[in-house]
């Protein structure tokens, strides 16, 4: 008899492996790759009203593609989207979309992007190739549960009746029956609206189950399910012996979906009795690799400014917990795979997407110069175009990525920020990669633990605010040193801002203390203000939203 560890292993490499394969051989000649896939999408589209109004039919390569298509961000396809909403076909690409995806940005309101029913089949595709990645690496992920958070499936229709949600949320529903049953938390409990009862559910039927792997996009959910546990320990404690779930959470679903949820508790007093006495150890200082030490491997962003959340986190997991990035991605599609558990970059799928690449000092041309993923240089970094499958061409994904090195001849890829991530008040171009350098060698200098913090550039009063939650409220004497030395080190990255500071037209940052759970108090108002995505929030570090600073003005 086959355990079901060994069915789940084999399913996943079955489906994964040849695919896998197919993806690393392109990587041989990826000019062949990306030209190939890029004539495809040209025929496939070509009678659709965006490939009648931009000549697909004429278009024979790469240069007279871009002669006919113009770059584009989001609002530029507002024309063709208006159309899909009225329930025209073949607009963007053959047939209907099949579902939106929600963005995940932080500073509006969630985009929506379209799904076609192709590029949902290849994104399944890509996502069974991904797991066998990381079992291939990590074998005995599935000896225990996995700790999953996705978004929910349906949050809305537009007006001809097509889903608006999640992708992760639609591919969790799709997955086969017996790899479901790895997961500490059913379906239901990510649909609950209301945050706290969310991630309530969420974390007590994770403690109740010995934690072997955890796939969330933002490594920040970790915190949350970790402070939920701490301030519910006792009612969680109780539910796991008496195999309960608390009322106020069940009150939030359906009969079917209370059904699906309970069938699924047991009582366990063993689990509980085990909880109970690593309370009595360990006390306030319990950790989640106290209560999952077997945890094998986490799969997160570990890209851009998230580099800061690990380093917070690291005493959170078994020394032998691996750390694995999740790859480049976004709700316009996951183009990037780590093959590596130590990777910190990517490789960009040259089978399933076409890349251009702006080189980060013409961004601002009128004309920028273009190139394709062949022709990208080590250590030089671009702003990355991708056009896709479903409806996206020449799309600007103002994202930053710096070449670190190659496999087989594709260039690997590390995230840096996103292009919204610079603020320039005066001209300083500020970037947030120089906040969080000169906030971490500040703060290792001052010998002080900041837990959080974020840049705000007035744009009306050309002014710094510098939002910092430390580890302990530090002396009026200690915080004049900080922003003094911190007010430096930026002079040191940024010559402009340099400039400006010399010649007082921009005055000292202001420094205004965070209060404590800053973090989860910041995260979770842009979420209820439909503002950021609750499974893929991606951290602020520096930021001239007006939507930003009114959540800061709520907490401080």
């Amino acid at each position: 008899m086959f355990s079901k560890e060994w069915i789940v292993n084999n399913m996943i490499k079955l489906v994964g492996k040849k695919a896998l394969n197919k993806i690393k051989q392109s990587t041989l000649d990826p000019e062949k790759s990306q030209n190939d896939f890029l004539a495809a999408l040209i025929n496939e589209n070509k009678n659709t009203v965006f490939g009648k109004d931009h000549n697909f039919a004429e278009i024979k390569n790469y240069s007279d593609f871009k002669k006919n298509v113009p770059i584009r961000n989001y609002d530029d396809f507002d024309k063709y989207l208006e159309l899909l909403a009225q329930g025209n076909n073949d607009v963007l690409f053959p047939g209907k979309p099949v579902m939106y995806n929600t963005s995940s940005g932080t500073t509006g309101k969630p985009k929506l992007v379209p799904i076609s029913a192709k590029f949902k089949k290849n994104l399944s595709e890509f996502n069974k190739m991904w797991m066998y990645s990381i079992l291939e690496q990590n074998p005995g992920i599935f000896s225990g549960k996995s700790l999953t958070s996705v978004g929910k499936a349906i949050e809305g229709h537009t007006d001809d009746g097509t889903p608006i949600g999640s992708i992760s949320g639609n591919s969790f529903r799709t997955i086969p029956k017996i790899i479901k049953t790895t997961y500490s938390s059913t379906y239901p409990l990510f649909a609950i609206d209301d945050y706290d009862l969310r991630y309530y559910a969420i974390a007590r039927n994770a403690l109740s189950h010995n934690i072997t792997v955890s796939i969330s996009p933002s490594i920040a959910n970790f915190i949350r399910y970790h402070q939920t546990i701490m301030d519910n320990f006792d009612e969680m404690v109780d539910e796991i012996r008496y195999g309960k779930m608390n009322e106020e959470v069940l009150k939030q679903l359906s009969p079917e979906d209370k059904a699906e949820v309970m069938d699924r508790i047991t009582p366990n007093p063993k689990r509980a009795d085990e909880l109970v006495a690593l309370k009595a150890k360990y006390g306030d200082n319990l950790l989640p690799k106290h209560y999952w030490p077997n945890l094998k491997v986490i799969n997160a962003w570990v890209q851009g400014n998230f580099s800061i959340l690990m380093k917070r986190l690291k005493k959170y997991f078994p020394a032998t917990t691996v750390i694995r990035s999740f790859g480049y991605q976004a709700s316009e599609g996951r183009f990037g795979i780590s093959l590596d558990n130590h990777w910190s970059y990517s490789l960009l799928i040259p089978t399933q997407y076409f890349y251009e690449f702006i080189p980060i000092e013409n961004k601002d041309d009128k004309d920028p110069i273009t190139l394709q993923y062949h022709e990208l240089e080590l250590d030089k970094r671009y702003y990355i175009l991708i056009s896709n499958i479903s409806g996206l061409y020449r799309y600007d994904m103002n994202d930053i990525l710096e070449v670190v090195g190659f496999y087989n001849k594709t260039p690997l890829l590390k995230f840096i920020q996103k292009g919204a991530g610079i603020v320039s008040l005066m001209g300083e171009k500020l970037s947030e990669e120089q906040v969080i350098t000169s906030t971490q060698e500040t703060a290792s200098k001052a010998g002080l633990i900041v837990k959080n913090f974020l840049m705000f550039g007035d744009n009306k009063k050309f002014k710094y605010e510098y939002f910092v939650e430390f580890d302990q409220n530090p002396s009026d004497e200690e915080k004049i040193d900080f922003i003094e030395h911190f007010d430096k080190k930026l002079q040191e990255l940024n010559i402009e801002y340099s400039s400006k500071r010399q010649s007082k037209r921009l005055n000292t940052p202001e420094l205004i203390t965070l209060p404590v759970d800053s973090h989860n108090k910041i995260k979770q108002s842009l979420v209820e203000k439909g503002l950021a995505k609750d499974g893929q929030y991606k951290d602020l570090y520096l930021s001239e939203k007006v939507a930003t600073r009114e959540v800061l003005s709520e907490i401080i």
